[in-house]
């Protein structure tokens, strides 16, 4: 099984895991076979890719960090608190309830509890869920990301409790931003962008009068636009002056962001941002924290395509820990022999990807 971009998908494969649609709904089954129209469907939907049984994902096993359906679930839990708070007219200063917050945290010992299940499982960079829930899927990569970089700096449980929760809730204060800037199809302009940098003191307006609301979620809303360098905002602070849960969420959120789709630009791949994110340590970001996070991520899901520097096309069919630049990949076409070329590039060091590509070409 592999994952397959929907803008590269063809008939006769079969869906490998169930399609969900925005509001958590069976879109396609498990087993389906893909006709021209489910990828009409599809695209309608605005669903980024899908998992697909064909000749060339047999034998790649995929394991998720949290389990597809947990995911589903959790995001449309997200929403559903991000709505509430979007929906409040009756105030000024919109705020977050205590019933909401206990809500996430309620929801972050399941996430946490899936996450546990599947340990040792690397985070892989893939939108297989409606870009219409950018959002909500963000906020949920971002706790998902942070918890797995905390707890290989040792962190408690009861610490990765509320980096989760503070990580699921970093983004509320853009429930005050208009739709028209938020959802706007091109770059804002210099008035919009101050707008829209406002979001992170708006978020802890929503908070901040909440005794039962904990000081680290209050710091994570506030603060995951800082830099260490103090080139951030909204207050300039520097990275003596942040915690380093807000240090943590500040690298995750940058890194999930620039890999999703957007209303007003494409996605990065995941390589480039990971090199993106490297080039900014000692600067914007903690080489330790960035350590952590790196051995935690995937940036290269099981089944995509690359081309290799020797010219060749190949598919990725295992992640090296640790080292997420240097999968294991079967080179393609696939002959009918036995001898199927498989190259561990941590062992072939003059062998490496040079970009990742929507299919192959044979």
């Amino acid at each position: 099984m592999r994952i397959v971009a929907v803008s590269a998908l063809k008939p006769n494969g079969i869906i490998g895991k169930t399609v969900y649609d925005e509001k958590g709904l069976p879109l396609l089954k498990e087993g389906t076979t893909i006709t021209p129209n489910f990828i009409m469907r599809l695209r309608q939907k605005n669903i980024p890719a899908v998992y697909v049984k064909d000749r060339l994902g047999e034998g790649i096993e995929h394991s998720d960090v949290i389990d597809h359906e947990v995911r589903v679930k959790a995001v449309q839990a997200i929403k559903g608190v991000f709505d509430k708070l979007e929906n409040q007219k009756e105030t000024a200063v919109k705020r977050v309830r205590q019933e909401d917050y206990e809500d996430v945290r309620n929801l972050f010992d399941v996430i946490f509890e899936s996450i546990e299940n599947n340990k040792g499982t690397t985070f892989t960079v893939a939108s297989l869920m409606s870009s219409d829930l950018y959002t909500y899927n963000h906020s949920l990569n971002v706790a998902i990301l942070s918890v797995l970089t905390a707890r290989t700096l040792g962190e408690s449980r009861e610490r990765l409790k509320e980096l989760g929760v503070g990580a699921i809730l970093h983004d509320i204060g853009k429930m005050s931003v208009p739709h028209a800037i938020l959802n706007k199809p091109s770059s804002l302009n210099e008035e919009e962008r101050k707008i829209m940098e406002t979001h992170p003191e708006k978020g802890y307006k929503m908070v901040q009068g909440n005794n039962g609301i904990s000081a680290f979620t209050k710091s994570i809303i506030l603060q995951h636009h800082e830099r260490s360098d103090g080139s951030g905002y909204p207050e300039g602070i520097t990275g003596e002056s942040m915690h380093p849960f807000v240090k943590v969420v500040a690298l995750c959120d940058v890194f999930d962001a620039i890999t999703s789709d957007r209303c007003y630009r494409g996605k990065m791949p995941a390589y480039k941002a990971f090199e993106l994110v490297s080039s900014q340590v000692h600067t914007g970001f903690d080489n330790d924290i960035f350590q952590a996070f790196a051995q935690n991520v995937s940036i290269y899901p099981l089944g995509s395509c690359v081309k290799l520097s020797t010219g060749k096309e190949a598919i990725v069919i295992r992640n090296n820990p640790k080292h997420p630049a240097r999968p294991v990949v079967r080179l393609i076409p696939l002959t009918d022999s036995k001898a199927i070329q498989e190259i561990n590039l941590l062992n072939n060091l003059t062998v490496f990807i040079e970009k990742e590509i929507e299919e192959h070409s044979s």
